[in-house]
């Protein structure tokens, strides 16, 4: 039997390279560690008596299914689960953060990237049960480094513990941020980070406590900030006992186009239906569900999901959810799984646009990930089948084939994302990543902290796209700046008098 496709078209299979019994595919996750501006993907591989591993597959024009790079742990360790990727160090190459029981192996990115771990954390004290058992990246101080965080669910006799360690140029060991459980409840069950759910300017931080209420579970939203407090700012609560709310978590990119990103929050072993509760940023942002994707009951559908943009026009985020054990209406008992994309709008409609499912037991759905694995500005829907105990165990990539996203009689120009500027902090140069949704007026002007104008780098009508601008550290008279912080502004105007204003921090460390 052979999957079956709707509005979606598979572009590569890649099967486990190890031959022995593990779960291949166990984490998924896209980042770009050798700096070529291309998605790569970094698959987990844990396994019982052999090491677990870490396979990454650099994207490019020409992207296979051979890994490029092998993280190799120990034998009965774990490792392979969990991962995250992020630039730790802001070199412009992401980085690899492996966890693995009590400890956390970090592999700075490089172009070649090597295979030896570059950081290693260790359980800062004797109690801290579960330390590793989540790991995130971001920027919660917005500093141009991603921050590494890693929980620790059992501390102090399960109440729960997360540390944050800020990246820096020379990424350290010591914790920057403690965050403490409030009961017993497994706080730092599951992370998630990358995303700004309230819009100013610091990327927020996601953290599950599953066993509170008894496993009623909730979930805390902590702003970024800096510096960053330890209150949270956003508690989400479980309605009943064993509804495991919040055994999956995520910060997903904005749905809605509101300018704000997304909190999404998964039920999939809930007794009657397994469910994602989507909460809408804001600024503040609140505790009230937004939109609601339902799915069959015990399929796990919600067991994981992830933020995708599946168009290079469109203004909206979309969203990918799996469901493991989704069994086919005609053998129900026989769980196949499926994975299901949803595409933002305003409203966010909660019926998938496309699908796949999956056939013969596979279970497909257990991990999904999206990348622009080949630089065509458009993500690929990526997802394992590693729950299966009987088929071959692949990682999937998929592009979207549907139709209508691109036919959007008048872009709005107030969508505007500053993607990324890197490397920052930078000696010779930092590129600066935006995107446009409509045919506008552009600045984009690099300023001292004292407000001085130092370049104008843009100043023309765009139409929409992706853009990427080379700031080689030089003012208006071509003379090197100092070393010290530096702002971009970028500034939208369109004929209707519309106005968008993004900024983002720039520390230059000399030439």
């Amino acid at each position: 039997l052979s999957q079956t496709f709707e509005n979606l078209e598979l572009v590569l299979e890649i099967p486990d390279p190890d031959t022995a019994s593990g779960g291949f595919g166990i984490s998924l996750n896209c980042g770009d560690v050798n700096g070529d501006e291309h998605s790569d993907i970094v698959v987990g591989r844990v396994s019982g008596s052999i090491e677990g591993k870490i396979y990454i597959y650099l994207g490019g024009p020409g992207f296979d299914n051979s890994p490029d790079v092998t993280l190799i742990g120990e034998s009965y360790s774990g490792y392979g689960h969990p991962v995250a990727v992020g630039d730790i160090n802001g070199d412009g190459y992401d980085d690899v953060i492996a966890g693995r029981p009590l400890t956390v192996k970090i592999y700075l990115g490089g172009d070649p990237m090597d295979s030896i771990s570059d950081v290693e954390l260790f359980e800062p004290s004797e109690d801290d049960v579960g330390f590793s058992g989540s790991v995130a990246c971001g920027d919660l101080n917005n500093d141009g480094y991603d921050d590494y965080i890693v929980g620790a669910y059992g501390t102090n006799n399960y109440v729960g513990r997360v540390y944050i360690y800020f990246g820096g140029s020379e990424p350290d060991t010591i914790p920057d941020v403690i965050l403490n459980g409030e009961e017993v409840s497994n706080f730092g069950t599951r992370l998630a980070s990358g995303q700004d759910v309230n819009g100013d300017g610091y990327e927020d931080l996601f953290v599950t406590a599953i066993i509170y209420g008894p496993y009623q579970g909730k979930t805390y939203i902590y702003y970024g900030g800096d510096p960053m407090d330890t209150i949270p700012d956003v508690e989400m609560y479980g309605t009943r006992p064993f509804d495991f709310f919040g055994e999956t978590i995520s910060l997903i990119p904005d749905l809605e186009n509101d300018g704000y990103d997304e909190a999404a929050v998964g039920e999939p072993l809930d007794a009657t239906h397994d469910t994602v509760f989507t909460y809408f940023g804001g600024d503040p942002m609140d505790e009230n569900i937004d939109a609601i994707f339902l799915g069959e009951e015990q399929s796990y559908y919600g067991y994981t999901f992830c933020g995708a943009k599946i168009s290079s026009i469109s203004q909206f985020q979309d969203f990918v959810v799996g469901a493991p054990r989704y069994g086919s209406p005609e053998d129900p008992n026989t769980p196949e799984g499926e994975v299901y994309l949803y595409i933002g709008g305003d409203p966010v409609d909660i019926e998938y646009d496309a699908k796949v499912a999956g056939a013969d037991a596979q279970k497909i759905g257990g991990t999904v990930a999206s990348g622009d694995i080949d630089g065509d500005r458009i993500d690929k829907i990526i997802f394992s089948n590693y729950f299966t105990d009987y088929t071959l165990k692949k990682v999937w990539v998929c592009k979207y084939t549907g139709t209508g996203i691109e036919e959007e009689s008048e872009p709005d120009s107030t969508v505007v994302r500053l993607i990324k500027t890197y490397p920052n902090p930078f000696n010779d140069y930092t590129k600066i990543e935006y995107q446009l949704g409509g045919y506008v007026s552009v600045s984009l002007k690099v300023y001292d902290v004292s407000g001085r104008l130092v370049k104008t780098l843009v100043n023309c009508r765009q139409t929409p796209g992706l853009y990427s601008v080379r700031w080689d550290g030089k003012d208006e008279r071509n003379n090197m700046v100092s070393v010290g912080v530096y702002f971009c502004e970028l500034k939208v105007e369109r004929s209707k008098g519309q106005k968008v204003k993004r900024t983002r921090k720039l520390v230059c460390l000399g030439h």
